[in-house]
């Protein structure tokens, strides 16, 4: 069976490709003014810090540094005497440099932007963002907070939320008479997905699985951390004081269930390529899609013809009367404590990030990214989306946020991702059992992680 590269980069590089037009049109219909005016606790004016020099330097990806671009006039209008140089890497690079560097001391940045799965991994050489960040943080969503912060530190600024919902065809649902409300639980799902096939001899699925990440959530090891979150594993593979393993849960044993009825080759496209599958959606036979909130981009840009015809839903629950929310992987920009200038980094990322002009500015340039400030997404709650059919998504997705108990990255999370997903793979292909795949992934984490 085909299996892509871990592609949550695959986000960034498609926003590089939405800048614009997308963003123009998402934004136009806000009064920026009524926006600063809402009611609330007073952000403080910060004195600008004197004597400033020097040069920042802030390393990233294309798709997450944008605004950091965008907002160095405005930096440079306070501290004239502090250079600001972004260096672009891929994806990959970047955590591989972030690592290096704070391991050896040698070439530390002042700043740089990870996904929160790294945070274990980079705790010990991040500054503590705490103190710094206290005045602002009733303006931040609650979860974005919780994942910047491990072991009681917040040690970075939450860039991006991603809390995750379903995209489902409305017209094609309405052929097949399907009732969008009427689904609330995965079996219900499967169900819905046996029904279209049989209306169309095996033509039309539900879903597709094992794609790329351009215009679906369908790579299994994707969806698995989903569902493990949604019942009840906020850290996915490891517990909440991050020394134990907990994928062979009775919990995690549900999760992977759940994952392999979704994978019935009756419902569900089984490894696709991304053009197989951007084509196979175009022509009308797949019918929905997992959706973190930075999806949007991705099926306007890929499947532009189809506007109107989507809409978005809360995911299924794994049992009735469960959680019908989850979350994804969002970036957060952190202060090494090696840091050779921390203070002028700071100040920048405080523009940059640390405001509702820069969290505004965030989902300009990216053309439509859900930011972490309040008002900011309050803003964006207002607006019905065309390709959506007028529904407001980004209203949803606030409400799914709130409902998301509790999310948290381990030391060794990417990794333990790398191993559930070799194992995820053998129940998709009914070579092992829900619980023999997660018993042997959770026996691999605790050999390879060292923990419990």
């Amino acid at each position: 069976m085909r299996r892509q590269k871990v592609t949550l980069m695959s986000r960034r590089n498609f926003l590089r490709l939405s800048v614009g037009a997308t963003a123009a049109a998402l934004l136009a219909s806000n009064n920026l003014e009524s926006v600063f005016a809402q009611e609330g606790t007073p952000i403080p004016t910060p004195t600008p810090i004197p004597g400033l020099s020097g040069e920042i330097v802030l390393w990233g990806w294309k798709g997450g540094i944008e605004h950091f671009q965008a907002a160095i006039p405005d930096f440079q209008k306070l501290y004239p005497d502090v250079t600001v140089r972004i260096e672009e890497m891929s994806y990959e690079d970047t955590h591989t440099n972030v690592l290096a560097a704070i391991n050896t001391g040698v070439g530390v940045p002042d700043a740089t932007n990870f996904d929160v799965n790294h945070l274990g991994e980079f705790a010990e050489g991040l500054m503590d963002l705490t103190d710094r960040l206290q005045p602002y943080l009733h303006e931040f969503i609650p979860v974005s907070v919780k994942l910047a912060t491990y072991k009681g530190k917040i040690l970075g600024i939450p860039q991006d939320s991603q809390p995750v919902g379903m995209f489902y065809r409305s017209d094609l649902f309405e052929q097949y008479g399907l009732d969008a409300e009427q689904i609330t639980t995965y079996a219900d799902l499967v169900q819905a997905g046996k029904q279209v096939a049989e209306a169309t001899k095996g033509e039309v699925k539900m879903l597709a699985m094992d794609v790329g990440s351009k215009i679906c959530m369908g790579d299994p090891h994707l969806i698995i951390d989903l569902l493990l979150v949604q019942n009840g594993l906020g850290g996915t593979y490891f517990n909440r004081e991050d020394d134990k393993v907990v994928v062979d849960t009775p919990e995690a044993i549900e999760a992977m269930e759940v994952l392999k009825q979704l994978s019935d080759p009756d419902i569900c496209f089984l490894g696709m390529s991304d053009d197989a599958a951007i084509a196979t959606y175009g022509a009308d036979k797949i019918l929905a899609t997992v959706a973190p909130a930075w999806f949007p981009l991705a099926m306007t840009g890929n499947l532009p013809q189809l506007s109107g015809k989507w809409r978005m839903m809360r995911l299924p629950a794994i049992k009735p009367g469960g959680l019908r929310a989850s979350y994804q992987i969002p970036s957060v920009t952190a202060i090494p404590k090696d840091a050779p200038n921390p203070d002028a980094a700071w100040e920048f990322l405080r523009i940059a990030q640390v405001s509702l002009e820069g969290q505004l500015r965030f989902t300009e340039v990216t053309g439509g990214v859900m930011p972490t400030w309040k008002r900011a997404v309050e803003t964006l709650a207002e607006t019905p989306i065309e390709y959506f059919g007028g529904q407001k998504i980004y209203a949803l997705y606030a409400t799914i946020a709130e409902e998301v108990p509790d999310v948290w990255f381990g030391r060794g999370w990417p990794e333990a991702r790398s191993i559930i997903r070799k194992h995820t793979e053998t129940v998709i292909r009914r070579e092992k059992s829900p619980e023999e795949a997660c018993k042997a992934a959770a026996e691999e984490m605790r050999l390879k992680l060292n923990k419990g």
